[in-house]
């Protein structure tokens, strides 16, 4: 993604603090790509955000955290995305190792390979397969920089029987070999500590 030339971003945000137990809005292996009119949900934050810094009477706060709530639910939980995709992807995300073809996801999801191929392209702006290899790419980056196994292992773990195989494909999407990207964390962050990596959306 990026701007239209001569033109700027602006982010509205929200961070949810939920029990360990509690599924996520939307989470890595599942983001939600739609369009959205943001103004509403911006005007709602500011609105909290002048309560809080004025008066704070919790009733109001409780008012404005329920409206940002109701308008992040409209966006997360639109009501064409199938609870089919998502756990579709919670299973992939198990089951990391296993050989995804275009055909067992959508068997597993219960649609055609077209349907499936359609829903993912519209709820995340990538092929079903792309978002495997994203989802296998993400998992490698953890494990390199939080564990001590080798490549050839993380490998292994991430669906990719040949190491060689797993490291250009790490390599087209980081722009650095898996040993490479696992010195330069260690070095960064004084031998590795949970970071993770920031994935293309692309």
């Amino acid at each position: 993604f990026e701007t239209v030339p001569g033109e700027t971003w602006e982010f509205c945000w929200v961070c949810y603090q939920r029990p360990v137990d509690q599924r996520p809005v939307a989470d890595a292996t599942s983001p939600v790509l739609a369009q959205y009119d943001p103004l509403p949900l911006r005007a709602a934050i500011q609105g909290l955000l002048h309560e809080c810094n004025g008066a704070a009477q919790p009733a109001l706060m409780q008012e404005w955290t329920d409206l940002i709530n109701a308008y992040v639910m409209r966006f997360a939980k639109p009501a064409d995305q199938p609870d089919k995709l998502r756990l579709l992807w919670e299973r992939v995300a198990s089951n990391l190792a296993e050989e995804w073809t275009l055909s067992k996801l959508a068997k597993h999801a219960g649609y055609s390979n077209e349907h499936l191929r359609r829903l993912c392209r519209r709820q995340l702006g990538r092929s079903p397969m792309h978002q495997v290899t994203y989802m296998r790419m993400r998992k490698a980056t953890e494990l390199l920089v939080n564990t001590d196994l080798t490549v050839e292992a993380i490998a292994q773990q991430v669906g990719y029987h040949n190491p060689f195989v797993f490291s250009n494909a790490f390599t087209k999407w980081i722009g650095w070999r898996p040993s490479e990207y696992r010195r330069k964390k260690n070095f960064a962050h004084g031998k590795c500590c949970g970071a993770t990596q920031t994935l293309p959306c692309n």
